[in-house]
């Protein structure tokens, strides 16, 4: 049987889904830190591979122009052309005009060429006459070649549905170039050819040629749409849509000595695709290793929950406490056998009873009440409380108890653990305890009068004797009187001091807040008041206030200043410096002087009643102000200590607790 009624899932359900959720964070982190290491890897290996192939494409396409430009170079080193430039009349046209001809037959790519003279007309021609190629159009081709024994590659063109590309090469002249040689040539393209350079880049890669300035682009069988971003010169790999393809990567190089860029795109997903089977293999294992991690949780549960609640319900039976456990509507539900030992019930006669059945009768009416109020607004005034009650056992007898009231919710539900203790003894002990402090206070009392009066009698007598017969008194007469109303006169303060800390114990503090700053220059006034004679300088920082009896913290911060005062007395220049600094959640004060200090070795004597480290002949005093101080602080929830080095001065600091949690 299980110790505490559990519906829902239990606590052996629970641990199992916590580790396997732990291990699905920790596994799932896992494998998506590797799958973003071999995705980075596999983009990196794609980059590459695309920057490789790019540029070899980017030689092998530059051969073409290349050869075309220095084979032109040459035709216009011609006679024939070079003569017609000069002078062109009749028999120099004709040679020109044979030369123009043997160079468009060169190929069928060869739609056309012609000679120009440096202002951009064309002179003469041979081959097909293209509008779309016919100056001014071509007159940025100038650029090209503009100076002797060069040639240059133009631009791609749309020619019907063709494309075109125009070479220029100078003509030397004795200052410069007379004139032009330009081939137009149509870009030799068909799907074989494309198909077999995909095949050398890979058959799932796409090669496009283009105009660097982005407005002509061809995969050498058909004209085609550029790419969707502007690749300028070149660059690293990009990443871009395309509709019939999706996401692709792209490399771009530019093709030497012409205004053409050959462009490389592969699909992502299959850059991709050894990534995602990586994820999938990872993701498999993981969900492999949380089922198994699952399982051996959940065996593992039960059996330490099994042995928690053997353990437990071992530790219920040995205790001394009651303990018992009632759901939301007072009936008990688990009896241990302090229970049955505290109110003479068994298991059997408790178990399913009402809780009334444990309390006198005047309290059974506000329990019922109390309940109810707790299933309407879920607040219950005893919980996480220790309260004092009145229990009745199963003779009748009422005694007291003492009751710590914890929640347990499962399902929604409430349930209430309770540990009682049988305070009998103790009540017992507290009545007789106030009775001797009664007696003590009374004692202290008539210890007080019946001292006082005595010793008021010898110092009345011994100042009688020295003021009325001081002449019939010799000198060692006069020192005897003198000691003896000393220490009469010490006894008296000593008998102050006592009862001082005795009705510390008793007096109930008066609770609020302290401006410590100010009681703390108040004390200081009044022992300058008290030591008008002696010199002092005194400093008093700003101070935090304090929560706590103002009458009391008055006397701790006299008696510190008292003493700083006292151990000062002789110094050149006395300094008392009164000072606070911040602990977590506690203010400490400090009262530093630079006196005669103290060995530390005894600094745990000095809050001692009749404690001292010096001669009452170097300094008076009772040997209790320390240890009021030390009472004092103790009541308010702090700590005091001491710090001094002989002839070097001391330091005597308390704590209290901030007048805020917060502060």
């Amino acid at each position: 049987m299980k110790l505490f009624p559990l519906r829902g899932w239990s606590l052996e359900h629970k641990v199992p889904v916590f580790i396997s959720g732990l291990l699905a964070l920790v596994l799932g982190g896992f494998a998506w830190a590797a799958y973003r290491e071999v995705r980075q890897s596999a983009v990196a290996a794609a980059a590459e591979h695309l920057n490789v192939v790019t540029k070899q494409l980017a030689r092998m396409l530059e051969a073409g122009p290349t050869t075309r430009a220095t084979e032109l170079k040459q035709a216009a080193a011609q006679p024939g052309i070079v003569a017609y430039l000069r002078a062109p009349g009749p028999v120099a046209r004709r040679e020109a005009s044979v030369t123009l001809t043997r160079l468009a037959a060169q190929g069928p790519n060869v739609a056309a060429v012609e000679v120009w003279d440096t202002a951009g007309r064309r002179l003469l021609g041979a081959g097909r006459t293209l509008p779309e190629l016919e100056p001014p159009a071509l007159r940025a081709l100038l650029a090209l070649a503009p100076v002797r024994d060069t040639a240059g590659v133009g631009p791609l063109r749309v020619v019907g549905d063709s494309l075109f590309y125009s070479v220029i090469a100078s003509v030397a002249g004795d200052a410069g170039p007379i004139g032009y040689v330009v081939q137009h040539r149509r870009v030799a393209a068909s799907q074989q050819g494309a198909q077999q350079i995909a095949g050398l880049i890979g058959s799932d890669a796409r090669l496009l040629v283009g105009n660097a300035s982005g407005d002509v682009w061809t995969d050498l069988a058909d004209r085609v749409p550029g790419p969707p971003v502007d690749l300028g010169d070149g660059g690293g790999l990009r990443q871009y849509e395309r509709l019939e393809r999706g996401v692709v990567f792209a490399q771009a190089a530019p093709i030497a000595r012409t205004p053409w860029l050959v462009v490389v795109e592969f699909p992502r997903d299959l850059v991709m695709a050894r990534a995602r089977a990586f994820l999938s293999r990872a993701l498999l294992i993981a969900l492999v290793l949380i089922v198994a991690g699952a399982t051996v949780a959940l065996a593992l549960s039960r059996r330490i929950i099994t042995k928690g609640e053997a353990r437990l319900r071992s530790v219920t039976d040995a205790a001394q406490e009651a303990i018992i456990v009632a759901d939301d509507g007072g009936t008990i539900l688990f009896w241990n056998p302090g229970a049955a030992r505290m109110f003479g019930y068994s298991p059997q006669e408790a178990m399913g009873r009402p809780l009334t059945m444990l309390m006198p009768e005047r309290f059974q009416a506000a329990h019922t009440a109390g309940l109810a109020r707790y299933a309407a607004t879920r607040e219950a005034r005893v919980l996480g409380r220790t309260v004092e009650l009145e229990g009745r056992r199963k003779d009748g007898r009422e005694f007291p108890l003492e009751l710590s009231l914890a929640e347990a919710r499962e399902d929604g539900r409430a349930s209430f653990i309770g540990i009682i203790r049988d305070v009998t003894a103790r009540k017992r002990a507290e009545a007789e305890l106030r009775t001797l402090n009664q007696e003590l206070e009374s004692f202290s009392y008539s210890v007080s009068h019946d001292l006082r009066a005595p010793l008021r009698a010898i110092d009345g007598f011994s100042r009688i004797l020295l003021e009325d017969h001081a002449a019939g008194l010799d000198p060692e007469a006069h020192r005897v009187l003198g000691v003896i109303r000393s220490n009469t006169q010490r006894m008296g303060h000593l008998i102050d001091d006592l009862l001082s800390f005795s009705r510390l114990g008793r007096k109930e503090l008066d609770r609020a807040r302290v401006d410590m700053t100010a009681l703390a220059q108040a004390a200081a006034e009044e022992l300058r008041q008290a030591n008008g004679d002696r010199p002092m300088a005194v400093t008093i920082d700003p101070l935090p206030p304090a929560l706590g009896d103002r009458a009391l913290l008055h006397q701790v911060w006299s008696n510190l200043l008292q003493n700083a005062f006292k151990f000062t007395r002789g110094r050149p220049a006395p300094r008392v410096r009164v000072g606070s600094r911040r602990e977590g959640t506690e203010t400490v004060y400090l009262v530093t002087d630079n006196g005669v200090g103290f060995d530390p070795s005894y600094a745990h004597k000095l809050f001692g009643v009749f404690q001292r480290l010096h001669h009452t002949e170097e300094f008076e005093g009772t040997g209790v102000g320390l240890a009021i101080v030390q009472r004092v602080v103790h009541r308010h929830g702090g700590r005091v200590w001491a710090e001094g080095v002989v002839d070097g001065g001391a330091t005597f600091s308390f704590t209290l607790p901030n007048e805020r949690p917060d502060a």
